[in-house]
C-alpha cells in the first residue's frame, strides 16, 4: 500500500500465532495497492467499504460489503457486496497461484460485477492466469447481478458447476477461430 488519507479500522484474528482472518473497514483517498508482488497496483482515488476474509486450511473466505470505489483511470464501482469461498489442497496465503490450482471447488456470490470493468483491472487482481488470459480474450461487456455460483474440482477446469445470475448487455469479442460469435 502506498499514499492515501483517510480511514482504515482493521481487526486481526489469530489462532496460535497465526492469521486465521480479519476485517478491513476503509474510507480512504489517493491510496494504491498492489495484491501480489508481481501485479500492477490498483490506483484508487476513492475506496469505501468492508472487506473480510476467514482462513483455514483447507477453505478461504474474502467477502465484501457495501463495496464502491473510483480508480484514478476513471473507472467505478458502484456499492455492492459478494464473497468467494474456495476449498484448497494448500494454503492461499503462501503460494495464491498454486492455490488455484489446487482448488477442490468454491463459491462466488456478488450482488452486480460489470465485466468490462472486470476484464479491464483483471491485470491487477490475483487470479489464476488461466482466468485472467480468458478475460482478456472474451473482452466481456455487461452486468451480472445476483450471482451464484457454485463449482467443484478446480477453478481453471471445473468438473460440475452451477450458476444462477441475471446478465444485462452481454457481450464477447468473436473468436479468432469463428467458433464464438461476436
Amino acid at each position: 500500500m502506498r499514499g492515501g488519507r483517510g480511514a482504515v479500522r482493521a481487526e486481526l484474528r489469530l489462532a496460535r500465532g497465526r492469521l486465521v482472518g480479519g476485517a478491513l473497514q476503509l474510507a480512504v483517498q489517493g491510496v494504491d495497492v498492489r495484491l501480489a508482488p508481481d501485479l500492477a497496483p490498483l490506483s484508487f482515488r476513492r475506496l469505501t467499504g468492508r472487506v473480510s476474509l476467514d482462513h483455514q486450511a483447507d477453505e478461504t473466505r474474502l467477502a465484501f460489503e457495501q463495496l464502491a470505489f473510483e480508480l484514478n483511470d476513471d473507472l467505478s464501482w458502484p456499492v455492492s457486496r459478494g464473497a468467494l469461498v474456495w476449498r484448497h489442497a494448500t494454503d492461499p496465503l503462501r503460494s495464491v497461484e498454486k492455490a488455484w490450482q489446487q482448488t477442490r471447488g468454491g463459491q462466488a456470490q456478488a450482488e452486480h460485477l460489470d465485466l468490462a470493468l472486470l476484464a479491464r483491472v483483471a491485470d491487477r487482481l490475483p487470479l489464476a492466469s488461466a482466468h485472467r488470459r480468458a478475460l482478456q480474450e472474451l473482452a466481456p461487456q455487461g452486468v451480472v447481478s445476483g450471482l451464484d455460483l457454485i463449482w467443484d474440482g478446480a477453478a481453471t477446469a471445473p468438473v460440475r458447476y452451477e450458476v444462477k445470475a441475471r446478465v444485462q448487455g452481454l457481450g464477447l469479442t468473436e473468436s479468432q477461430d469463428g467458433m464464438r460469435p461476436g
